[in-house]
């Protein structure tokens, strides 16, 4: 039976060192422990990551990471009575990282592809939940035993150079060997204790038979370097006298870079000038930098000084992010995002819940809390004219970030739309009545649900795949607003009974600060399956009926009980309405109707010889 060695530290830096095994281990980080360290983790992960830059191996210093025990699937270690550490037994496993892996499906997609491979010991999602890592079977081609610590580290050492480039000729993303506990030491590469609800484990994978080649110091594979040793890339680390690292040099005597990920634009900031704070380098400041450079003699061109803008020498700046992240810990403790849902006057009693749950949403939307699923509810406020509503909605952000609302949109326009949801932060659909049934029950029901978003960028060469940041609010004044025939969950409908309040001042800075207290100690922030149905029942009030449903309710009672029904052929029921509306109906023929039929919601239908036939009771 394979046994992983766990190393644990405790803040004070105190080592403890115990065997797990391997089955125990994956039981274990199917689900996160109780004080959601793995998740806090993965947080602090994306937003260091987004603030330094990508291409790290390691983010920035974590002052938590005691809590994620060190995992060593390699070698199975015991601690003699003189503290010391030697090995108690060889597992014959390596472990491969393939990192900076964007969007969830893409992890699966890494895993699956590692499962494929006979020698596969196991595939699962790093602690940073940005990659994967792969344990590896190797043995001996001689299938002689390692019984000593210098032959497992020969052996890893020659396992890791093959298996590297095995797998990454299957996988299209760069694969390396894991970062290891010892530096130097290619046997002690390992892992932290992370989280994925469906790891690969195959205990009975065949291992590579390698030649245990013995290396010299100038042949061995170089591992990454150890956690602590990780920092950020100097972004001067070009040797050898070439005109971009003498652009560079040039560069950082003037000026600092940053790449707003928000606006999705380089943005710079003169050295020899402070008070003008940070600027957005739009074509005209890029030119003129270009010519300042070039006139030194330098043989560079635009296309020298856009890639160094858009490489990890240059820090990626998340105003959002730097802004939440910055509220941690500082809530006082009273309901700020209560009070501002009781601004609201609604005969809604579950108004003050549900806004809660969406106006968490959308924070955790902003911080990437959850790569999988994105903010897939929004609030319509229901009213006349003259109730505050586009008011109320504009004062949801904080004033830095008013430009990052839209109200404006035309949601037919596609590209537009998704465009408008990575770079701004809340979009009100403004007189919702104006959007069509069918963009309300096509387009829009699919985009207020995706995680991430795929779009040509202006000026851009191919289709980039950008993180979702807008959630969605929207106003109306009319009450027969919601087209879905098979019930709403998109939208909240909230009717006022009297204009918002809005002459109280926001607290922003605690509104925020309790939302992050609360997403942070891992309140839920979606709805789950059982208030999606409050919510389809509550909206049935606000329900557009097609012309099709009204004279179908005026002809049919839906009902589940047989003894009160009868079951009847869709054209039987056509033919019956039909004789009623005539050409009013708005349905051509019976296919059509048949698709209307099958989408009512609670209809009870079932198939026979003659097609499918439905129970309702004749009015």
């Amino acid at each position: 039976m394979v046994r992983f060695t766990q190393i644990k530290s405790n803040s004070n830096g105190k080592m403890a060192v115990t065997n797990w095994s391997a089955t125990k281990f994956f039981e274990k980080i199917t689900v996160d422990d109780s004080k959601m360290n793995v998740t806090q983790f993965r947080s602090f992960a994306i937003y260091t990551t987004n603030r330094i830059g990508q291409g790290e191996r390691w983010p920035a210093k974590y002052d938590h990471l005691h809590n994620l025990p060190s995992f060593l699937p390699s070698v199975e270690v015991k601690i003699d009575k003189d503290g010391n550490k030697i090995m108690k037994a060889f597992n014959g496993i390596i472990t491969l990282s393939v990192d900076n892996i964007t969007g969830s499906a893409e992890l699966e997609t890494v895993k699956q592809v590692a499962s494929m491979m006979p020698m596969t010991f196991a595939a699962f999602v790093s602690s940073t939940g940005s990659g994967v890592k792969i344990l590896v079977r190797v043995a001996p081609k001689d299938g002689q035993d390692i019984t000593t610590i210098d032959e497992a580290e020969q052996l890893c050492n020659s396992a890791y150079n093959i298996a590297v480039r095995v797998y990454e000729g299957i996988i299209n993303h760069n694969v390396q060997m894991a970062a290891t506990a010892l530096s130097g030491h290619c046997l002690y590469a390992g892992f932290r204790l992370t989280l994925d609800p469906a790891p690969y484990f195959n205990p009975n994978a065949a291992p590579i038979r390698v030649e245990n080649t013995i290396f010299d110091n100038e042949s061995r594979l170089v591992p990454p370097l150890h956690y602590s040793q990780l920092k950020e890339t100097e972004p001067t680390d070009i040797e050898g006298p070439s005109d971009i690292r003498m652009m560079i040099e040039y560069l950082k005597s003037k000026y600092v870079f940053r790449f707003n990920r928000m606006e999705n634009v380089a943005e710079m900031k003169i050295l020899n000038k402070p008070n003008y704070g940070w600027l957005p380098l739009d074509d005209k400041r890029f030119n003129s930098i270009l010519l300042d450079i070039q006139s030194k003699g330098l043989k560079v061109w635009d296309k020298d000084f856009n890639r160094y803008l858009h490489s990890t020498k240059v820090n990626l700046y998340d105003p959002i992010q730097d802004y939440l992240y910055g509220l941690e810990k500082k809530w006082d403790g009273n309901d700020h995002i209560g009070r501002l849902a009781e601004s609201v006057p609604t005969n809604c009693l579950q108004w003050k819940a549900w806004f809660r749950k969406w106006f968490l949403g959308m924070v955790a939307q902003w911080i990437g809390k959850d790569r999988r699923y994105g903010n897939s509810v929004a609030p319509l406020l229901i009213s006349p004219q003259g109730y505050n509503k586009s008011t109320f909605c504009r004062r949801i952000l904080p004033p830095q970030f008013k430009q990052t609302f839209i109200d404006n949109l035309d949601i037919a326009e596609k590209k537009t739309t998704l465009i408008a949801m990575a770079q701004s932060l809340l979009i009100n659909l403004d007189e919702f009545n104006a959007i069509p049934p069918r963009i309300q029950q096509g387009f829009l029901k699919n985009v207020m649900q995706l995680p991430t978003l795929k779009v040509k960028l202006p000026y851009a060469r191919s289709i980039a795949e950008m993180p979702r940041r807008a959630s969605f609010i929207a106003t109306t004044n009319l009450t027969d607003i919601l087209a879905d025939p098979s019930g709403c969950r998109r939208f909240i409908g909230i009717e006022l009974s009297a204009p918002i309040i809005v002459d109280h001042p926001v607290n922003y800075e605690q509104l925020y600060a309790q939302a992050m207290n609360a997403i942070m100690n891992g309140e839920r922030f979606w709805f789950d399956h059982e208030k999606n149905e409050e919510i389809i029942e509550h909206n049935r009030q606000y329900q557009l009926l097609s012309p099709a449903e009204q004279y179908f309710r005026l002809c049919f009672a839906i009902t589940q009980d047989e003894s009160e029904g009868q079951y009847m052929t869709t054209a039987a029921i056509y033919n019956k309405i039909k004789g009623m509306a005539g050409s009013s109906l708005g349905v051509s023929g019976i296919s059509k109707f048949g698709q209307f039929l099958a989408n009512l919601d609670g209809i009870v239908r079932k198939r026979t010889k003659i097609g499918t036939v439905y129970l309702v009771k004749p009015l």
